[in-house]
Order: C-alpha cells, then sequence, then structure tokens
C-alpha cells in the first residue's frame, strides 16, 4: 500500500514548492539537509568523493556541494509525487537503491531520523509533518532494501 494518498502528496507538494521553485532554493534547501546530516555523522562526507578532505565551510560553499544539494531535492521530489503510487514508487526507490549501492544499509538507513528531524523544521504544517515521517520510514526502509 502507497504511503501517501494523493492529498497527503498535494499538500506536501504544494507547502515545499516555493521553498524549492528555483535551482537556487534547491540548493539552499538541500545543504541544509546534507549539512544536518553532515553534523550528525560526520564520517559520512567521505563517502562523497567531491567532499574528501574538505572543511564543512567549503563543502557547503563548493560546487559539488551544489551539485548534490539539487539532485537530492529533485531526488525526493519525484519520491513524494510517487507517494500515492505503489508502482510509481517502487521504480523511484529502486533507482535510488542503485544511485546508493555503494553506501552500508545502516548507514543509509541511519539518515532516515535526521531526515524527518530537518523536515519537521522545513514542513509548518502538523499535517505535512506526520505525513513526511510516514513517508520518509518507508521509502528509506524501501531504499535500503534495493541497496
Amino acid at each position: 500500500m502507497a504511503p501517501l494518498t494523493q492529498a497527503e502528496v498535494d499538500s506536501i507538494v504544494a507547502e515545499l514548492g516555493p521553498q524549492i521553485s528555483t535551482e537556487d532554493d534547491k540548493a539552499k534547501v538541500g545543504t541544509a539537509a546534507y549539512t544536518a546530516l553532515f553534523v550528525v555523522r560526520p564520517e559520512f562526507i567521505q563517502m562523497f568523493r567531491r567532499f574528501k578532505d574538505m572543511t564543512m565551510e567549503q563543502i557547503a560553499n563548493s560546487d559539488g556541494m551544489r551539485h548534490h544539494a539539487i539532485a537530492l531535492v529533485d531526488g525526493l521530489v519525484k519520491l513524494v509525487v510517487a507517494g500515492a503510487d505503489d508502482e510509481k514508487l517502487a521504480k523511484e526507490c529502486a533507482l535510488n537503491g542503485r544511485i546508493h549501492r555503494r553506501v552500508p544499509k545502516a548507514d543509509f538507513q541511519f539518515s532516515t531520523d535526521v531526515f524527518v528531524e530537518f523536515f519537521n523544521i522545513a514542513l509548518k504544517k502538523e499535517e505535512n509533518k506526520k505525513a513526511m515521517e510516514k513517508f520518509l520510514k518507508h521509502i528509506f526502509s524501501g531504499i535500503t532494501e534495493k541497496i
């Protein structure tokens, strides 16, 4: 069963839309999400070839971060949009599993709580926070299975 209803998808997309309407906005949100992850697990930085031997400040201001940040936001939007359709969501989870194939499953799964906390701040509507938490737990498990 799909983790979200179409109404939940629409509400999350409507709330996030203004925050990610431009490439610069996507870079800002994605960088904030990665920064939240790297603060909790700084050793994850070394999983990114472009970030090796860089300080957090250098990473945050790098072209590599911009690239990864935009890709993160675009990928999450695709997942959310598919959140009410089991078949589409399964395909997106499989794709993300291939993308993250070199990440240890336990490390990938660990990231769930960081992203839940991040979106509890980014989203203001309580119903969207709850829906996003349910959704993130579902997709992180689904993607982890495909790694």
